[in-house]
């Protein structure tokens, strides 16, 4: 039986795509397996997606409209990560399955992203208010689990230092928040448009503020960071927006100060295990700096080099830092292709904001910059929600930036 393509052209496909992102985002912290699903639905809207975009005769632009450079960096960073895993990696069975994990559970959503917000403009609406769900119902949990001491959804107890830790069992999950701020101020802009600023405001604050809270009472160094380099970036860009905001974000975090200070002293920093971490990884970086030691390869390099963390640290799979990890796993040469393709999406976000002032360009591009700060410090590069959340992003930046149809 020959499958008509014909069959195709009666699938809503925005609903496909918005289905999907909903799967994937709202079950970040709650279901691997509907996370999964939503890959796949996402993958199945981008396939009927490109077949009725061909069947159409009177389209003449790309099906993605992307800068070539950037598409030949991200290609050439897998391809390092393919010769990494055949030739160079001495575990490639753990460098395999790593590498087959993030090419279907993550890079492709770089793609999809793109395709998705420059198909209709109002799809990067769609994705905040999935994104703004999400958040607020974790946010709302933790409350849930800083009263009763349990999640409501996976009735975790939290974390053993008096950290909130949602549906996911670990307070690391706010680095998502920290990613997601940038859907408040669409939502602030979408409300814009039917009520006053004030009353605007008003509404988004009270939707973010479980979130917030969760954000400041999970204690994360790494998603705090990731957020005021958020809220740094759109000052300098959008500055009259953001400010009341910012007064406000000020405000929450002034009642828990002591809370901050003490995860910010310089005394608990200092002796933060993950700068013995760093310094194995540097340490790892000398003895094969330009091609690494194999994807996903850490305690195995560290332990054949006789460089073990001290205890009860000495089993570790990554040294919570992104790049240090990349530096050890691709080497130099792979890690400079990832900064370069992240420095040229900024670049490019960048210009064309300055020319059209689109200021979804500049929420978005902030969401990147959150993933890229919280990154120093955070969990492993190759984390399939954290990896295909930013590349979510990524592509969302993109497909902003390189579109010519979008309509404020």
């Amino acid at each position: 039986m020959v499958l008509k393509t014909s069959y195709f052209g009666k699938f809503d496909v925005n609903f496909l795509y918005i289905f999907g992102f909903s799967l994937f985002i709202l079950f970040i912290p709650i279901s691997v397996s509907l996370r999964q699903s939503g890959i796949g639905i996402l993958f199945f809207a981008f396939l009927i997606d490109y077949i009725q975009f061909k069947k159409n005769s009177y389209n003449k632009e790309s099906f993605i409209q992307i800068d070539k450079t950037i598409l030949f960096l991200i290609f050439s960073f897998i391809f390092i990560m393919l010769i990494n895993v055949l030739f160079i990696s001495y575990y490639p069975s753990r460098s395999f399955e790593v590498f087959f994990r993030i090419l279907w559970k993550a890079f492709p959503l770089f793609f999809i992203a793109a395709r998705f917000v420059q198909r209709k403009s109002e799809n990067i609406r769609y994705l905040s208010l999935i994104y703004v769900v999400s958040m607020t119902v974790q946010g709302i949990d933790a409350m849930y689990q800083l009263n009763t001491g349990v999640s409501f959804i996976s009735g975790d107890p939290g974390s053993l230092v008096s950290r909130l830790t949602g549906t996911m069992g670990d307070p690391r999950v706010t680095v998502y928040i920290a990613i997601g701020l940038f859907s408040y101020f669409v939502l602030f802009d979408i409300f814009k448009k039917k009520f006053n600023y004030f009353t605007s405001f008003i509404i988004t604050f009270c939707l973010s503020a479980p979130a917030m809270l969760f954000l400041i009472l999970s204690k994360t160094r790494s998603a705090w960071f990731g957020a005021i380099a958020f809220i740094v970036f759109l000052i300098i860009f959008k500055r009259k927006l953001i400010l009341p905001f910012v007064f406000t974000i000020i405000i929450i975090a002034s009642i828990f100060i002591k809370t901050i200070i003490a995860r910010l002293n310089f005394e608990t920093i200092a002796s933060d295990y993950r700068w013995d971490y760093w310094t194995i990884g540097l340490k790892l970086l000398k003895k094969k700096p330009f091609i690494g030691h194999g994807l996903g390869i850490y305690e195995q390099a560290f332990t054949k080099y006789g460089l073990i963390p001290p205890s009860p640290y000495e089993h570790v799979g990554h040294p919570h830092n992104i790049y240090i990890q990349l530096l050890v796993n691709v080497g130099l040469i792979g890690t400079a292709i990832f900064l370069l393709f992240v420095s040229l999406l900024f670049y490019c976000g960048i210009k064309r904001y300055l020319i059209s002032k689109n200021h979804y360009i500049i929420f978005t591009l902030g969401a990147c910059l959150a993933y890229l700060v919280s990154a120093f410090s955070n969990a492993s590069f190759y984390l399939p929600w954290w990896l295909g959340l930013a590349m979510i992003m990524f592509g969302v930046s993109a497909g902003l930036t390189f579109t010519n149809n979008f309509k404020e």
